[in-house]
């Protein structure tokens, strides 16, 4: 998810970002525990990125700024790159809490779906079938919520032609270990499974209103639990990924050059040696937000990064993301970044834009 190549649809009108991009100075703020040493390299390549060296010795350095150069333009000018010698790959960000080596996939998957999680979905459920004034109705307890959530799970294993015929009389549809966990009386929880209350949800045009905010208490918590419990590194990536999903929905988004080409648009955060994802955020289209000077692609970067803000971590993304004023946020906030750029960017030097007409 983390390493999807660039894709023409990018450019599209509801994806845009500003025609800005990077930077090539680097950051000033490094870890404690960090080295870095000077280039005094004067050739054109000095605005080209390369991999950072082994860890060696501190040396103080300062930036130097030199003669404008002829190749560039927009009123850039050449300094001497301080660049970080850091091996990110190596230096771990240990979780707050870390799991133990006796603990199994049940322990695992409670981690995201702890109690307070199943709490809010039986306080919720409950809440919305008394509104529904749905007949016969008695309240789902704890035990009655987990069996429902684990029926789900062993459903999308064990497929049949309509949920009915789990419970079939027929042998040859009928699932028995599903039939002596709940019965299809029991199971109509699905019908008014609930995560947010209806009456307190804004109204369409109000600041307030949003789209997911009906899954919007579990969207903040399983991004809660993936950052306090996943182990990486010091190396993360940012981009999207699709799921898939052919219903109705307004937040469905037709990317026909993707591998899915319908469903949910999501960006990521995400690990860039395991592909854990620490962050994600559903995108749900365009909104009146006024001007973004980042663009879409930057604003995105910003919001998912704003747990890394002075941790001197590396963000890498490609170049639906990449502008020049993205890189000086970044660097401002000790967030060192690398990202590949289209040439007719705005605010890039003459000599990065090639032999462009």
């Amino acid at each position: 998810m983390f390493a999807l190549p660039s894709d023409p649809e990018n450019s599209s009108d509801d994806e845009e970002s500003s025609d800005n991009d990077f930077d090539p100075s680097a950051a000033d703020h490094l870890p404690s525990d960090s080295n870095c040493q000077l280039s005094s390299d004067n050739d054109d390549d000095d605005i080209l990125y390369r991999h950072a060296s082994d860890v060696t010795d501190v040396e103080s350095a300062s930036d130097v700024s030199s003669q404008d150069s002829d190749d560039n333009a927009g009123g850039w000018t050449r300094n001497v790159l301080q660049r970080a010698s850091i091996d990110f790959d190596s230096m771990r960000i240990v979780p707050k809490q870390p799991f133990s080596a006796d603990e199994g996939p049940v322990d695992f998957f409670r981690r995201y779906f702890d109690h307070d999680v199943f709490q809010l979905r039986i306080q919720q459920t409950n809440l919305y079938a008394k509104q529904k004034k749905t007949n016969r109705w008695n309240d789902v307890t704890l035990a009655e919520m987990e069996a429902f959530v684990g029926l789900l799970i062993a459903m999308g294993l064990h497929v049949v032609p309509t949920t009915e015929c789990y419970w079939s009389t027929n042998p040859l549809f009928r699932v028995q270990p599903v039939a002596d966990i709940m019965t299809i009386k029991h199971y109509k929880i699905r019908q008014v499974l609930h995560l947010n209350d209806n009456e307190k949800m804004p109204k369409r045009g109000d600041d307030a209103y949003d789209k997911l905010y009906k899954v919007r208490p579990l969207i903040d918590k399983l991004n809660s639990s993936f950052s306090a419990h996943g182990l990486s590194t010091l190396t993360q990536s940012v981009d999207e990924a699709m799921i898939k999903f052919k219903g109705r929905s307004s937040i469905k988004q037709y990317m026909p050059m993707k591998p899915t080409k319908r469903g949910y648009k999501v960006w990521v955060r995400c690990d860039s040696t395991t592909g854990y994802v620490y962050q994600f955020e559903i995108y749900t289209g365009k909104a009146d937000t006024g001007e973004i000077s980042t663009g879409l692609g930057g604003k995105v970067v910003l919001n998912l990064s704003q747990a890394l803000v002075g941790s001197g971590c590396h963000l890498a993304f490609d170049n639906f993301f990449s502008s020049y004023e993205l890189m000086e946020k970044l660097h401002a906030s000790n967030i060192f970044a690398t990202g590949t750029v289209r040439t007719n960017r705005n605010d890039l030097p003459q000599l990065a834009r090639g032999r462009q007409q």
